[in-house]
């Protein structure tokens, strides 16, 4: 299906992506400048628009010295541009060849669903399977070093996702289809058209865990970025001792920076944070998988294990992420406030609340009852 950049909101109703790092260059430059040591500044910028502006000001005498900075930083630039820039599609090749850029695209979670999104593409198409995905990582002469953001997602989620929905990996697809969006609107539509959503494979022959006692996931959100958006540890710690005396084991499910650090008494599984298919087979062999609005829940959204994810949004806009308000979910992900997903089952929940100890377990409580009869 083409997409509608009119979903593509985030520019018109939230920070501009990137917007973060130019407000901490430019702030430092401002403080130089306060100081007295900057005569002469010039200065291009954009917008997600389009929009730009070329300024300059100061003495010209120093123009010379700038005329130089900007021939390096063209030459920076256009690097830059090289190595991000995937070759040109195939028209040849049909819907079941994909290109993800790794080094452009969003290192996040929001993979999974853009990689969905490609097998319903192909499966509404009739394109014959399987899915074949090759990524742009970059041009041959670029070496990314092993703590470069884009090279970890790619090598720790991106690749182990591709084999976990039993896709295949395929150097011709970076000629491939490529869909610059990331949200849930296509999926969400597919699915009401009924397309078939794929389904993550059986991964449970990795099961970090191997008590056969039962047993529920809370997984942590511990993050420096939007820090408002973490899970209130104190409060889960609660209602985990609250299913422990109820003899269900728990497990916490760290951060990953936080994957082996200890977590007071309770127990915590850092192959899990640190592997993506052994979380995958920890949550498919969990009796139900508990949660904030996170990264991770995609890895949920396409399984059959139940889940609870409070999905707690704010009516307005508090971060440079469109998706974490209401208007801007309706837009991405095409489902109104307090609705679910058209494919998940009754004992799958996207919770609007926020998840105080009384409404975790209230949920808790009816979907464990369900999931019993």
């Amino acid at each position: 299906m083409p997409v509608d950049l009119a979903h593509l909101t985030n520019a018109l109703t939230s920070k501009a992506h990137g917007n973060s790092q130019v407000e901490n260059l430019l702030t430092y430059y401002l403080q130089q400048c306060q100081q007295g040591h900057i005569g002469y500044a010039a200065l291009v910028v954009s917008t997600p628009r389009g929009d730009g502006a070329a300024v300059r000001a100061g003495d010209v005498k120093l123009e010379p010295d700038i005329v130089k900075g900007l021939k390096t930083l063209t030459e920076s630039i256009e690097g830059s541009v090289a190595n991000w820039k995937a070759p040109e599609p195939d028209p040849t090749l049909d819907e079941s060849y994909v290109m993800y850029n790794s080094v452009l695209g969003p290192h996040g979670f929001d993979f999974a669903n853009w990689l969905v999104d490609a097998e319903m593409t192909r499966r509404a198409a009739g394109a014959p399977g399987p899915l074949k995905v090759g990524f742009w990582t970059g041009t041959s002469d670029y070496d990314p070093p092993p703590d470069d953001l884009g090279y970890r997602w790619h090598q720790n989620v991106f690749v182990p996702l591709v084999e976990a929905f039993g896709f295949q990996l395929n150097d011709e697809a970076i000629y491939g289809h490529h869909k610059p969006f990331y949200g849930l609107y296509d999926v969400v539509e597919m699915a009401e058209l009924g397309v078939d959503v794929p389904m993550l494979t059986d991964l449970s022959f990795l099961n970090p865990h191997k008590s056969e006692k039962p047993y529920i996931t809370i997984t942590l959100r511990e993050m420096s970025r939007w820090s408002w958006r973490n899970s209130d540890i104190p409060t889960w710690v609660k209602f985990a001792k609250y299913v422990k005396e109820m003899g269900t084991d728990v497990i916490f499910v760290r951060d990953t920076a936080k994957a082996k650090e200890k977590l007071g008494h309770w127990t915590t599984c850092p192959d899990a944070s640190l592997d993506l298919k052994k979380r995958i087979a920890l949550y498919q062999g969990a009796k139900i998988n508990l949660m904030n609005g996170n990264g991770p829940n995609a890895l949920v959204y396409y399984d059959t294990k139940p889940y609870v994810i409070f999905n707690d949004i704010e009516e307005k806009n508090v971060a440079d992420e469109n998706s974490t308000t209401r208007a801007g979910w309706e837009s991405m992900n095409k489902m109104l406030w307090g609705t679910q997903f058209p494919w998940a089952k009754p004992n799958q929940r996207l919770v609007w609340k926020k998840p105080t100890l009384d409404n975790i377990i209230k949920e808790y409580d009816e979907l464990n009852a369900l999931s019993n009869t």
